[in-house]
């Protein structure tokens, strides 16, 4: 079995967690903005200026506005095709969806570090 860095693991945690106050905002490939709910602001700054920092494989970039309550991320296309986060806010909606997004985003990460 292999063993996630600690700071990714901290992130899908989060990213499952936060999902549902997301709402997709714009993107295009390499760049996306989610707006955040006001109940989900809280655990999004902590998402992003948190213990662990928001780390994950072809992630290069993350910013919170508080005041524009947005996540902006900038990711390589090529680590992490665009229908990855088109797919974690669906699987925010369904039934048992936290655990699905931490399933799919340990896969990633696993596939992408060897």
């Amino acid at each position: 079995m292999q063993f996630l860095d600690p700071n990714v693991a901290f992130t899908i945690n989060a990213v499952a967690r936060i999902a549902p106050s997301l709402r997709l905002k714009r993107h295009a490939p390499g760049r996306i903005v989610f707006k955040i709910v006001f109940s989900g602001l809280a655990a999004a700054l902590e998402l992003i200026g948190g213990p662990g920092e928001f780390e994950f494989p072809g992630v290069t970039d993350a910013d919170v506005s508080a005041w524009a309550r947005t996540i902006t991320l900038a990711y390589d296309p090529d680590v992490l095709p665009p229908h990855v986060w088109e797919d974690i806010l669906a699987l925010s909606e369904q039934p048992g969806g936290a655990g699905k997004i931490r399933d799919m985003m340990r896969d990633i990460a696993r596939e992408s570090t060897g």
